[in-house]
């Protein structure tokens, strides 16, 4: 941002809305009702992965995770107003700015045997797939549009490219019908000294477990390497 009159190109990680839940000061308790309260949130997160492998999580706990999850959001959403200000200080209103997500979280809406999954480990489910994606540009796009169309992250890139002078219309603005998306999911390294801890049994299975989805309309079919082929409408 230190080029107050060229062109810049700044990208922005905000990492916060990850396991362990621990909304910053100023969030955490925000959205908390009823008895829950930020006191436990420490002690929530030294049981929430044990009672997800050990399929023993209550709806309380699974609630509480999700107050916190959304408090950590929200801290996010602030952050993100923050850049904007900036933006519009700087006079870069009419940039075009893109916010979306690597992944979803799950909060055991799925199981895997006994497991309850929840973070985002072991799966594929649309929890997981179905990200945030919003494109601002004041000026070149009409503000407000809902694209009901498929669209995926692999269109950020042309759109990115097309602003640079690439001809062709990316299909974030223009979604085409009967498009193909494809997804993968490979167990990180520190997947296994977790799984040994946690669920001794299942590790090296669940180590080197795989899987891969695709997805076409309506249809979702999703392939793992330990078993049989699930298709989803």
């Amino acid at each position: 941002m230190a080029h107050e009159h060229g062109p810049a190109f700044v990208f922005v990680n905000l990492i916060e809305a990850h396991l362990p839940y621990d909304p910053p000061e100023g969030y955490r308790g925000r959205l908390h009702t009823g008895s829950a309260h930020p006191v436990i949130d420490r002690l929530l997160m030294d049981r929430l992965l044990p009672g997800a492998f050990a399929g023993s999580l209550t709806d309380d706990d699974l609630a509480d995770a999700r107050t916190l999850y959304q408090e950590e959001v929200a801290y996010v959403d602030g952050a993100l107003g923050e850049l904007l200000a900036v933006l519009a200080r700087q006079r870069r209103g009419n940039a075009l700015v893109v916010v979306t997500s690597d992944h979803g979280e799950a909060f055991a809406e799925h199981r895997l045997g006994t497991i309850q999954l929840i973070d985002h480990q072991l799966s594929l489910a649309d929890e997981l797939l179905h990200v945030p994606l919003a494109v601002r540009w004041p000026g070149h796009l009409e503000g407000g549009r809902v694209v009901t169309e498929d669209v995926g992250l692999l269109d950020v890139a042309p759109l990115l490219r097309s602003v640079l002078g690439e001809r062709g219309t990316p299909a974030l603005l223009n979604p085409e019908a009967d498009r193909v998306f494809s997804a993968s999911y490979m167990p990180p390294a520190n997947l296994r000294p977790l799984l040994e801890r946690l669920a001794p049994a299942q590790s090296a299975a669940l180590a080197s477990r795989t899987l891969r989805a695709v997805r076409a309309g309506p249809e979702k079919l999703v392939v793992a390497s330990d078993g049989p082929a699930m298709l989803f409408d």
